[in-house]
């Protein structure tokens, strides 16, 4: 089972994400291959949020914190697959999670990357709708996540 990684307090001191997606990047070809692919997906859209958060002025902590999540899951993802002995094929339901879990961060990146156009005053203008949104990606990714956590569940009391 994964932690709960949306509720998890800030990162541990000296935490990087980039070096972090850099380690996940490492593991991915020893993946199989129907996996390989679509866990690649998702970290080249983790990636772009990352370089958007950090171009952030405004509302950056919330969105690193969210963002520190998912790499944090990612993480424990791909250990996990790496360790598993249950085969994966395409279409499986851990390839569908991870089209879902994409299209979640697809949204992410398309607000983050507004939102870093903003500047002080649209920031501030637009606050308690960007907290809105960030509110919204929160509990969309702890649904993500929850169906992972069911899955890894089920695997384990049919194994």
């Amino acid at each position: 089972m994964y932690p709960d990684y949306i509720n998890s307090h800030s990162s541990a001191p000296g935490w990087d994400a980039v070096v972090a997606i850099s380690s996940i990047l490492e593991h991915i070809p020893a993946l199989p291959q129907p996996i390989a692919g679509s866990l690649r997906q998702v970290v080249d859209v983790v990636s772009g949020i990352i370089r958007t958060v950090n171009l952030m002025r405004q509302n950056r902590n919330d969105c690193a914190h969210l963002i520190s999540r998912v790499v944090r899951f990612l993480q424990s993802l791909v250990d996990d697959l790496r360790t598993s002995k249950v085969p994966i094929l395409d279409g499986t339901p851990t390839t569908a999670r991870l089209f879902a879990l994409r299209s979640n961060l697809m949204a992410i990146k398309e607000d983050t990357e507004r939102w870093s156009r903003l500047g002080a005053l649209g920031s501030f203008v637009k606050s308690g709708e960007i907290k809105d949104a960030i509110s919204r990606h929160r509990e969309n990714l702890v649904d993500c996540f929850s169906t992972f956590q069911v899955s890894a569940c089920l695997t384990l009391s049919f194994s």
